[in-house]
This record gives C-alpha cells, structure tokens and sequence, in this order.
C-alpha cells in the first residue's frame, strides 16, 4: 500500500495518495505494531499534507512520529520530525510553537549527537577489545606453543637420560660379565700351574739315568718290534708323541745312545730290513717293492740310501749274497 501511495505521489495525485498512505498506516499499526514502520507512514501523511498545506494534519502526524520515535528511543527519526515541525510553524508564523518545537529539535539534536559519539565511542572501545583479546589469544597460543615446545624438551631430555643411564647399566654390566671370565680363567690358569707344577715335582723327583733307559727302551721297541721306520712319514714328532715327551728330548737322546741324528737312525733299520728281504727273496720280490716295503718314498732314494750305507747297489748286494750262498752250501757238501 505504502508503495501504491508513492506511485500516486509521484503522479500528483494527492488524494489517492493520501487515501493508500492512511491505509498503509493503519495496517503496519494494526497488523505489525513495529515503531519504524508505523513512523514512516506517518512521514508519508506528514510530507503529503505539507504538499497540501494542510499544516494542522501534517503537525498532528509529525508528532505522532515524534512520540513514537522518542518511545522507540529512534533519535534520529525524532530529530527529523521535530525538524520538520520546526519548518511547520516557521511557515505558519507561530512563534511560540516554533519556539518550543526548536528547543525540542535541539534537544534531540543533543542526544543524537551524544548517542553518535557514544555508538563511536562504543565502536572504539569494541575495537580495543577485539584487539586486546586478540592479542590476549595470540598470547595465550604463543604461550602454548613455548609450553609444547618445553615439554617436548623435556621429553628428548628425559630420552636422553634415560638412554645413557641404559648405556651405563648395559656397560658396567658388560664389564662385569668380563671380569668373572677373567676371574674365571685365572682360576682355571692358577689351577693349571698347580698341577703343572705338581707334575714337574714327578717328574724331578725321577732319576735322569732310569728315565733315559727307560725312553731308550721304548724307542728300541718302536723300531724293532712296532717296525715304525716301515711308515713313510715317520717323523721326529711321531716319535715323541708316542714316547710322550718332546722333539728336543728325543733328538738328544738319539745322538747320545746312538751317535748319529734320527734320520740316519731310521735310515740304518730300513737298510737292515732291505738287506735281510735280499738274503732271505725266495718269492723274488721285486728291488723297489723291497725299499717301499722298508718305508722309502721312491727307488731312487732306496738305491742312493743303500749304496751310501753297503757301498753298494742293492743288485750288487743281491749278487753277492747269491755267490756266499752258494760258497756255504759247497763248504757243507764238502
């Protein structure tokens, strides 16, 4: 309705104007009782009787405008109805009125200036707020993060603890465990030199003289019934293995009981035992099945090692013997 009255308004056509904005007026003041929709219908009667010069309606309506916006504390529509009740009473020449509708116009003024400043100072002190909890949060989330990042500290720090109070437990552990080997093996050691000691106390408390016969014997053994000179790889370490006894001792004992070295001593049974095969070859064993029977590695070393002993070669040998046998038979016969 209020829309159809301007649309006439504009036209001027006053009277349907006037009559859509007294209905527009009626029904915001029936149906939706809200002050500002109500006052503007009444600035639209207003401003048309003003066209109209209908000054008495127009000052009753602009009043009606006044109260309701002082009601609805809308300054700023009071200080405009007041003003224009102002221009009213200018143009009718009513002093007193004039007068008085000023003093209310300027009074609204006053309070619309104060309430603008007021809103301004409001709108400052909502700023400041704005920013001082904005900083207040800005700090509070600083003051987090130092206390994120000091817990994280301390976490890395306690890690840190921890792992070298590990590393020292695991260490000193360690070195414990080496220790009691140590322990251990200086006791199996002193145990050893007690009963190394107790064996060397034996073996003084035996006479050089009987221990010597005794390995001397043994040995006399090894080469004449064990035949050991027959094995190839006989050695002086096979030898004091099987006497029990060292390298040194065996060698000693040799070049006193046998004047001459181990090799010449096993040289001299394996030349023996050839020259007996030789004498005694009814089966006609070949020379060199003799000397690998005696423990020669080849016949080449068997023929160089007899004829160095005999002074001769084992064929040689072979002949001679054939010729002294047969000059025994003969004597026999005879």
């Amino acid at each position: 309705m209020s829309n159809t009255g301007n649309f006439y308004y504009l036209r001027g056509d006053y009277d349907n104007a006037h009559h859509y904005y007294q209905k527009s007026y009626e029904h915001r003041k029936k149906h939706y009782n809200k002050p500002l929709s109500i006052i503007s219908s009444l600035f639209h009667l207003g401003d048309l009787d003003l066209v109209n010069q209908n000054f008495k309606s127009s000052e009753a309506n602009l009043k009606k405008a006044v109260f309701l916006a002082d009601s609805a504390n809308l300054i700023g529509w009071a200080v405009t109805a007041s003003k224009r009740l102002v221009d009213i009473y200018k143009k009718t020449n009513d002093y007193k009125k004039h007068t008085k509708a000023l003093e209310q116009y300027v009074s609204y003024k006053d309070r619309w200036n104060s309430e603008v400043q007021n809103t301004k100072f409001n709108k400052l002190t909502l700023q400041y707020e704005k920013k001082h909890n904005e900083a207040i949060i800005a700090m509070q989330a600083n003051q987090l993060k130092i206390g994120r990042l000091l817990l994280i500290i301390i976490s890395i720090s306690l890690i840190f603890v921890i792992s070298i109070t590990v590393f020292i437990f695991i260490h000193k552990a360690a070195r414990l465990r080496a220790f009691r080997a140590i322990y251990r093996q200086q006791l199996l050691v002193n145990d050893q030199k007690r009963v190394i000691e107790s064996l060397l106390k034996e073996v003084n408390t035996i006479k050089p003289e009987k221990s010597e016969s005794v390995l001397r014997s043994r040995l006399v053994e090894l080469l004449e019934k064990q035949e050991i000179y027959k094995n190839q790889d006989v050695s002086l370490e096979f030898v004091a293995n099987k006497l029990a006894t060292n390298i040194t001792y065996v060698s000693k004992l040799v070049n006193s009981e046998f004047n001459c070295n181990f090799n010449t001593l096993i040289n001299q049974h394996r030349i023996n035992y050839c020259k007996s095969c030789i004498k005694d070859n009814e089966e006609k064993i070949p020379m060199k099945s003799i000397g690998l029977n005696a423990g020669f590695k080849s016949q080449s070393t068997f023929y160089a090692t007899f004829k160095e002993f005999v002074g001769m070669t084992p064929l040689q040998y072979a002949k001679i013997s054939k010729m002294e046998i047969k000059q025994k038979a003969s004597s026999n016969l005879v």
